[in-house]
């Protein structure tokens, strides 16, 4: 098919709209590197209760960077 039915589009926009509209308030959304473990911000909003990122590939590099 080349074309997405109406409805499938709708569905779309149901999950990206509220995204788009917390976006234009006073929030902003972290952009980050390709093949990076995501933004510093990340790493904060899991502090808040005492969570942290598993790092898998931590030991490969001293970056966050995981070249596997």
């Amino acid at each position: 098919m080349l074309f997405a039915r109406s409805d499938a589009v709708q569905s779309c926009w149901q999950f990206v709209e509220p995204i788009l509209k917390y976006q234009a308030g006073d929030h902003a959304l972290h952009g980050y590197a390709s093949g990076t473990w995501g933004p510093k911000e990340a790493e904060s909003l899991l502090r808040r209760d005492g969570r942290t990122w598993r790092f898998p590939c931590k030991n490969l590099a001293n970056t966050h960077y995981c070249e596997l």
